[in-house]
């Protein structure tokens, strides 16, 4: 069917696609009101309206062509997006791929990344084969791009300074970290790396400041000096209470090692109160006559008797030393020493011996009872001076 009139609408040519598709067929269809038949895309992206009234046809083709144009919007804008979403997923991409890097900074402490006048972002620039270091003060970040990995991670171990806090609630163990003199907190700051560790004590913490490898090693070496000594103090108790433990049972059982259980060091066999429980130096003779001055924790057996042993003869002036007592008497006069007094006059041979002369003979002390401290006779106080010319004691 013919009709009177015809009226033909351009594309775009960023439609002549879209067109072609059933959405936007059907959109033309719909915005084409009152003709009678609408023919596209002809050759040349031209759509073909027909009518039979003149007026209708020009009405629809002014439609079709409002329509075109937002569409023409639309589809700017959606190109634009689709830019933004490839350029966002070709960044995300360089991210995961290590060629760029973005790290968030302290606002107290983007002045000492930066430097004095930007010093430390031309420093690492200088040094660091990067694209761009960008420094984003509102949203206190530090961005940065290169071409290679290794580069970015140099630049970033340069710029990044962070702050770490760890918790030392007790004064001893923030003394400790310390060290006579810092020599604890400096060889940490050492090893570490770190810029600076600051021990609070009045908020019971240790502030470390340093570059991010640095801050997160001085961090571990602290909080393994704060567990060890923790470990320390519980294998102290664990072991105090043994040797409590230890001690009890050796006291029931009456074991000769209790001593052992007492504590290390002087108590330990060996040490210097080994010889007994009394103290004093007894462990100095304990290993050989059992008991010393002040401990009884090995007795020495009691002497024997040897009241009714032959009485020796005593030892006369000039007579030798290695000689035996009495051989001067033996001997007669003459081996005496010309200045020598002569011996005074034997006994006679069958004078009676008197009784009471001879002493009898001692009995035995009978041993102490176990555990019982030794009784000792009380020594012979001497006087200071000479007055008495060696005599004894008055």
């Amino acid at each position: 069917m013919s009709h009177a009139h015809a009226r033909r609408v351009p594309l775009p040519d960023v439609l002549g696609q879209w067109a072609r598709t059933p959405e936007g067929t059907e959109t033309i269809v719909n915005a084409a009101i009152g003709v009678g038949a609408v023919t596209f895309p002809e050759p040349g992206n031209v759509v073909s309206l027909h009518g039979d009234v003149l007026a209708d046809v020009d009405r629809a083709a002014l439609l079709v062509e409002a329509v075109l144009d937002h569409r023409v919007r639309i589809h700017a804008r959606l190109a634009v997006k689709e830019r933004l979403d490839a350029e966002r997923a070709k960044i995300q991409a360089e991210i995961d791929a290590g060629l760029r890097c973005e790290f968030p900074v302290q606002r107290s402490l983007m002045g000492m990344v930066m430097g004095h006048n930007g010093s430390r972002i031309d420093a690492a620039t200088r040094a660091c084969a990067v694209d761009r270091i960008v420094v984003d003060r509102d949203n206190l970040m530090i961005r940065i791009v290169a071409s290679d990995p290794a580069e970015v991670r140099k630049a970033r171990e340069m710029l990044e300074i962070r702050q770490e806090v760890v918790a030392a609630k007790e004064d001893r163990v923030r003394r400790a970290l310390i060290g006579k003199g810092g020599v604890t907190i400096t060889d940490i700051q050492r090893r570490s790396g770190a810029m600076s560790i600051d021990v609070d004590h009045d908020n019971g913490v240790v502030k470390i400041m340093g570059t991010g490898s640095a801050t997160q090693a001085a961090k571990i070496l602290i909080e393994s000096h704060i567990a060890t000594m923790a470990d320390l103090d519980a294998a102290a108790g664990d072991l105090e209470q043994l040797r409590h433990e230890m001690g009890a049972l050796a006291d029931q059982w009456k074991d000769s090692g209790k001593a052992h259980y007492i504590g290390g060091g002087r108590f330990a066999p060996g040490g210097r109160f080994a010889g007994g429980r009394g103290g004093g130096r007894g462990g100095r003779f304990g290993a050989h006559e059992g008991a010393g001055r002040g401990g009884i924790g090995a007795r020495a057996p009691p002497k024997p008797n040897n009241a009714a042993a032959p009485a020796e003869a005593p030892r006369r002036r000039g007579e030798p030393k290695g000689a035996p007592r009495g051989a001067a008497n033996a001997a007669g006069p003459a081996n005496l020493a010309p200045n020598a007094a002569p011996p005074p006059a034997p006994r006679s041979a069958d004078r009676t011996t008197d009784a009471k002369s001879v002493p009898a003979p001692k009995k035995p002390a009978p041993p102490p009872p176990e555990g019982a401290l030794e009784q000792r006779p009380a020594r012979t106080r001497r006087r200071g001076g000479g007055g008495n010319n060696g005599g004894p004691a008055a």
